[in-house]
């Protein structure tokens, strides 16, 4: 009958709006890194507030890591004074992606993360790329990046 495609039309309607209300801003992109741990890895890092507009970066400069893992250990840290969202990515001297986070939201933490490849034993120079994120609307709010020196060694000699 008119009247029962009419309420199926009515109630796949309000199905879709209401879908579109509660659309996740972030999309499958940007989802909450399931490596990522509540709180700071280190206090000190995380005491002084951060003005907005600006990002404080924590994360281990100089890893050391064994040539036979894929875990290196960054410490990557969004500050809760932070108020970005942020994505990292590690390249390496030739532009080469070794590590892409998920999102990574204020107040939580990254202690390893797994390159897709472990680079030869010695010393390399590498960039982390932060992409920041508006937490409420998801849009882009700007990047930073930072050096890194990764050390390769044979066995942990940390």
């Amino acid at each position: 009958s008119f009247a029962a495609v009419a309420a199926a039309v009515a109630a796949g309607c309000l199905t879709g709006w209401f879908g579109l209300l509660s659309r996740d801003p972030w999309g499958p992109d940007l989802q909450p890194d399931p490596q990522a741990v509540d709180g700071m890895l280190d206090a000190e890092d995380s005491a002084a507030p951060v003005q907005e507009g600006n990002y404080r970066i924590v994360i281990n400069q100089i890893p050391t890591m064994t040539a036979d893992s894929l875990q290196c250990p960054l410490r990557i840290q969004n500050v809760e004074a932070n108020h970005y969202a942020v994505r990292v990515t590690i390249r390496d001297d030739q532009g080469e992606t070794l590590y892409r986070s998920a999102r990574i939201d204020p107040g939580r933490s990254l202690p390893e993360a797994a390159l897709t490849r472990t680079p030869g034993l010695g010393y390399h120079n590498l960039t982390a790329e932060y992409e920041l994120f508006d937490p409420v609307s998801a849009s882009a709010a700007g990047a930073v990046s930072i050096s890194l020196h990764l050390r390769v060694v044979e066995t942990d000699e940390s």
